[in-house]
């Protein structure tokens, strides 16, 4: 899309519509990028929405609460920001309840809130299962519409929605429509943020079960259990509104009801559930029903206080139940799980769905189990679940025993294996499934549950279904990128099976966690399972299963930059595929080998085996591992340099996905293609592909491969120079990670903006930043990206001049990296070595340059060991280890040197800092002629570069040098003269020899000052005394000017001695 840009006050209008004004922004199209969105309403605008659940007809107890609501809802002349009210307690303690009141007689004041309410439940505690709690985009665009707004001007952004709806609630505010806003049941101040209206004149009330201390602007408002006067209230009024106003039981027999509501805690739910006890049999003595109670009571986990009377009102209730409901009433809990589907309760009961069903509605309405909006799936409240699963404990042993919940383990066993099959390129499709977007979708919603099933068969001790559960969730694990739960659930399988000791289910359990371990970035676990999975195989003589092991390992030591173990791995899983008699070349193996290949440099030979993965896939006829292939193929060409054919073969992919309908393997393909032209400076069109790849992505619903692509888009942006656009993409990646709970990409987002934070000189929020990563990474174990947050930690930690924690979290950092077996575990050794440089802390400074040059030797890293070796021999210097920086200095003059001969003139200035301090090297071995010969190059190779200053430095070094090898002045000049007449010489004494032959190295200022006074002496003692013969006038000259000489040299040699230590220093 091509922007456009907008001028302040330029407005879309509709007629008899809200329209909104944007300014100072960008047109996509339909899509607005606006820095300030203004909405103005039509002429006429209806209210808001009087859209109140229904408040209970019996309420009491909350008196003071509602006074002190009332107060801060109550229009005010001036406030500071947007009143918010929040309450919380615990479940069932009434605070729902509590708000509605609050609100409902706010309405009805008059001129308080005429542009109606805005209610919204979160649902902040709902299990994923089940849904998950409300994405705050979700109840804002519900808003938005109460408000008016139409949906086809809605944006997409949560930031952007957040704003056109606070300024849709100021334009209500500015039409005396003042509205108030409700949000019920949020789990966080997060989930609320959002939602809060930025008017001073649009007040909020928020319930939840955590004090929301944090919210801008609240009060907070702590409910706790009613009093017990509150609770005879409640009662009173519940049972009268059930059974008419005549019914006075609660007054007549008021010490029993007084022991009623003690006995259920003085909670409001407990006593409506008694009261509805009461009103079916209403000529029951209320004595009756306490003796019952306490008779009941037992302790019930969760409450601390009260909790025994909820227990024994729960027992009531299911006292009156029919055996068909009872029974199912005992099993819910009986299944583990947070939620269950009717289909799965169906099993559970050995019934059918749809007899299920109504005993379902029947608990329902009995107020003894929930279900969600869309009548699906249904669960218990916490503490109604623990009295179940106690009765069901206290039924006779078998009636409801471990048969049931082996039913229901069983149905979720024999489902998965048909969602699975439409995730298999290579399995035929259950028709259980209509398609594999059904069979996706019912993976999502039943994947808590699947997960604590393989749990289940392991405590059963039922290792086989244990383990083909597990396998049969890694594909879709791994496709939503649920790294976490299938860890888990891999080391399940494994304990199940080498608790049985079958070899072939600990075989493949062990390979189902190598793999689960490498997709985990956990490469060094990942090869020892994967390595004892294949020894089990082999002594089954299952080869061609100890091939598949072989070669995953083998990718598992490529990230572990272990090339030879991982090739000698491909090797022998080749070996182990001829062994299996199979027929032709197996593609898998043929791409790990050739991903191996290109990792370790070797780019022919990877192309080679790439495409001889992909003439195998096309023979099989599997269209997404062709696509898979011709990627790879298309990555060994790019790094290779055969750019033209990466971007065919990336094209290729491209059509093949989109042919096949796979917007996620053409998000994958097009985001190389972006890194190929991005890597070749094109950064708009690998703008222009990547906005392609999103559009992918958003189609597939891939919200992991969203924050890859957003990331990448960072990356690229950062690289043309727009660092504010970079941040943006990297923020709504992280913002798209942190929504989808995927914390390893919300991490990867956070150390993305504090280094661009750090490059835009904003060092205290790229701490901040990185300090989130680092706290995410430690979290889920993320070494790798540890290392990372931590070395984006220290750069901005020195930018701050906090050098202590620099260094230290340099350290940490290194040893992040080296744990994960990552290189960059030398660059950041570097880092920190150099900075103890630059810090004069020589002896600290050793250790960590050493670890670093060593690692860029083991790599054959020249260009990193160049990098090093002056700074590491400069510190061996300071700690006086001469013989260890001659050897580092020689070695790096040298390589500095050759690359000063190809025209590098960065290389020839490090050629001549290496040389200036070999010399100092020498000078502390006591070695002269070696000193003399190295400074002596040095004045060579800094006159070469026009550097006065430091010519002058090492001239200064020089003359010393000379003065101690006893080649200065004249001796020097007849030693020179000496070597040229009679070159043999050098024989004897070749380190003097080497240092006369660059005996023409000196000053060259000195014979201008010493031409120049002796043409000022001879010319005043010509105009003194005119009548001297020219041979006495030579005599003299050179008698005048020897003695100044004598005195100029001792005092040049002392200020000589402070030059050169001052250079030392």
């Amino acid at each position: 899309m091509t922007p456009r840009s907008v001028d302040d006050g330029a407005a879309v209008r509709h007629r008899g519509q809200p329209r909104h004004e944007i300014s100072g922004g960008t047109f996509f199209g339909p899509v607005a990028l606006g820095e300030n969105v203004t909405l103005h309403l039509p002429r006429d605008i209806p209210p808001a929405m009087s859209g109140l659940p229904p408040r209970s007809g019996a309420f009491a107890g909350r008196a003071d609460l509602l006074e002190r609501l009332a107060a801060a809802l109550a229009p005010q002349p001036e406030q500071a920001g947007a009143p918010v009210a929040a309450v919380a307690g615990l479940p069932g303690v009434g605070k729902t309840e509590a708000v509605l009141q609050a609100a409902d007689r706010a309405c009805r004041e008059e001129g308080w809130f005429p542009g109606g309410v805005l209610f919204v439940d979160l649902h902040g505690y709902r299990h994923d299962e089940a849904g998950g709690p409300m994405p705050p985009q979700r109840a804002l665009r519900s808003f938005l519409a109460m408000l008016g707004v139409s949906a086809e001007h809605l944006p997409d952004d949560a930031q952007d929605l957040a704003r056109l709806y606070r300024s849709a609630l100021t334009a209500y505010a500015d039409r005396d429509r003042r509205v108030l806003v409700v949000i019920d049941n949020a789990a966080s101040t997060e989930q609320v943020l959002p939602l809060l209206p930025g008017d001073p004149r649009v007040p909020a009330l928020v319930t939840s079960r955590h004090t929301l201390a944090d919210l801008t602007n609240v009060t907070l408002h702590d409910l706790g259990p009613l009093t017990p006067d509150a609770s005879l209230d409640l009662l009173r009024a519940e049972l009268r509104r059930k059974r008419g106003p005549e019914y006075a039981r609660v007054d007549e027999e008021a010490g029993e009801a007084a022991r009623v509501a003690a006995l259920c805690g003085h909670l409001p739910l407990a006593l409506h559930i008694v009261a509805a006890l009461l009103a079916d049999t209403p000529g029951r003595p209320l004595s009756h029903l306490a003796d019952e109670l306490a008779d009941a009571t037992r302790t019930l986990d969760g409450l601390e206080r009260g909790d025994r009377c909820v227990r024994a009102a729960f027992g009531l209730s299911y006292a009156a139940l029919p055996a068909d409901q009872a029974r199912l009433f005992r099993l819910l809990p009986l299944s583990v799980y947070d939620s269950i589907s009717a289909p799965a309760a169906a099993r559970l009961l050995d019934a059918t769905e749809a007899g299920t069903r109504p005993l379902l509605r029947a608990l329902a309405r009995a107020n003894l189990l929930d279900t969600d909006p869309g009548g699906d799936r249904w669960r218990m409240h916490d503490l109604v679940g623990e009295y179940a699963d106690e009765r069901r404990l206290e039924e006779p042993e078998g009636e409801d025993g471990g048969e049931a919940l082996v039913l229901l383990a069983n149905h979720y066993h024999q489902t998965t294996g048909a969602a699975a099959s439409h995730l298999q390129p290579d399995a035929a499709p259950s028709p259980r499934f209509d398609h594999r977007a059904s069979a996706l979708a019912w993976l999502d919603e039943e994947r808590d549950n699947l997960v604590t099933t393989v749990f289940l068969f392991e405590y059963l001790g039922a290792a086989g279904p244990c383990v083909t559960l597990a396998a049969k969730l890694s594909r879709y694990l791994e496709m939503r990128h649920h790294r976490e739960d299938w860890l888990r659930v891999a080391t399940a399988a494994v304990d199940a099976a080498e608790a049985d000791g079958d070899l072939l289910l600990q075989a493949w359990a062990s390979d189902i966690l190598g793999t689960a371990l490498h997709t985990a970035n956990l490469p060094e676990a990942a090869t020892d399972a994967l390595r004892h999975a294949a020894r089990l195989y082999g002594e089954l003589e299952d080869s061609a299963s100890e091939a598949q092991a072989l070669s995953a390992a083998g990718s598992a030591l490529q990230v572990l930059h272990r090339f030879d173990e991982a090739l000698e791995a491909h090797a022998a899983a080749r070996e182990a595929h001829r062994r299996s008699g199979a027929s032709g070349e197996d593609a898998r193996l043929l791409r790990r080998y050739g991903s191996t290949l290109r990792a370790a440099g070797s780019f022919d030979e990877a192309i080679a085996v790439h495409t001889a993965a992909l003439a195998a896939s096309r023979s099989a006829g599997d269209r997404e591992a062709e696509c898979v292939d011709l990627n790879n193929l298309a990555n060994a060409l790019a790094d290779a340099g055969r750019h033209g054919e990466a971007e065919t073969a990336y094209a290729k992919s491209v059509s093949f996905c989109r042919d096949m309908g796979d917007s996620a393997g053409e998000a994958h393909s097009l985001t190389a293609l972006a890194g190929l032209l991005h890597r070749r400076q094109r950064n708009t069109e690998a703008l222009d592909v990547l906005r392609q790849a999103m559009d992918a992505t958003r189609t597939a619903g891939d919200a992991h491969l969203e924050t890859r692509v957003l990331h990448s888009m960072g990356v690229v942006l950062r690289t043309a120079g727009r660092l504010d656009e970079a941040l943006d993409a990297q923020r709504a990646a992280r913002d798209v990670a942190r929504e989808n709970a995927d914390p390893r990409n919300e991490a990867e987002a956070l150390v993305q903006i504090g280094h661009l934070l750090s490059v835009a000189g904003r060092p205290g929020e790229a701490v901040a930043e990185a300090e989130l990563a680092l706290e995410l990474f430690r979290e889920f174990g993320g070494r790798l990206g540890e290392g990372e947050a931590l070395n984006v930690l220290a750069g901005a930690l020195d930018d701050l001049g906090e050098t202590e924690r620099c260094l230290e979290e340099r350290r940490l950092a290194a040893a992040a990296f080296e744990d994960a077996g990552e290189p960059r575990a030398a660059s950041t050794l570097s880092l920190l070595g150099l900075k103890l440089v630059e810090e004069q802390r020589w002896a600290e400074a050793v250790a960590p340059l050493e670890r670093a040059v060593e690692s860029y030797r083991a790599r054959d890293d020249e260009g990193g060991v160049r990098s090093l070796l002056w700074a590491l021999g400069v510190a061996l210097v300071k700690e006086r280890r001469h013989a260890d920086a001659v050897t580092l200095l020689t070695e790096a003059a040298s390589l500095h040197g050759e690359r000063a001969a190809a025209g590098d003139a960065e290389a020839a200035e490090g050629e001549g800092e290496d040389l200036l301090w070999l010399g100092h090297a020498y000078e502390g071995l006591g070695r002269p002629h070696e000193r003399e010969t190295a400074y002596a190059r040095a004045v060579v190779r800094f006159r070469s570069l026009g550097d006065r200053d430091r010519t002058k430095t090492a001239l200064a070094c020089l003359r010393l040098a000379r003065n101690a090898a006893g080649t200065d002045g004249w001796r020097g000049w007849l030693g020179w003269l000496r070597l040229r007449l009679f070159p043999g010489t050098a024989r004897k004494d070749p380190a003097r020899a080497e240092s006369l032959r660059y005996r023409t190295v000196f000053d060259r200022r000195d014979v201008v000052r010493a031409l120049l006074a002796a043409a000022a002496v001879l010319t005043a003692h010509v105009l003194t005394v005119p009548d001297t013969p020219f041979a006495a006038r030579v005599v003299v000259v050179l008698l005048v000017l020897a003695v100044p000489s004598g005195i100029n040299a001792v005092g040049r040699r002392r200020w000589l001695r402070r030059q050169a230590a001052e250079a030392e220093r």
